[in-house]
């Protein structure tokens, strides 16, 4: 109900009436945060939020995933590549190549996969 309150008081208190419309949106992989989001915006595109991912990659829930530890270095960099895009649009470009590269030139599927399904 926060995203819709949020909305009708937009449009309540500074007449937005339909000008609130988000087009994305940070969540940590809840199940009910997306449904909340997609319920009040349905185009909206669901992104996990960059300390939830770095945690994750810190941690080592995507390393399992990796089969040669020596390309950790290169991975890393072209993270960060990815969190310095400055649109969708950019990242949605860069995303595929990167993960191509890891597939292909580093020889990683399994991690390429798993990243990509996050």
């Amino acid at each position: 109900y926060f995203f819709k309150t949020l909305r009708c008081l937009s449009e309540e208190l500074f007449g937005l009436s339909d000008a609130l419309d988000v087009r994305c949106g940070g969540l940590d992989r809840s199940v009910y945060i997306a449904d909340a989001y997609t319920t009040t915006w349905p185009t909206i595109i669901l992104l996990l939020c960059w300390p939830h991912l770095a945690r994750k990659f810190k941690e080592g829930e995507f390393l399992k995933a990796l089969v040669n530890k020596d390309n950790l270095g290169v991975i890393t960099k072209h993270v960060h590549l990815l969190h310095s895009c400055r649109s969708i649009p950019q990242f949605e470009l860069l995303a595929p190549l990167i993960f191509e590269v890891w597939d292909k030139a580093l020889d990683e599927p399994a991690f390429a996969k798993r990243f990509e399904a996050t």
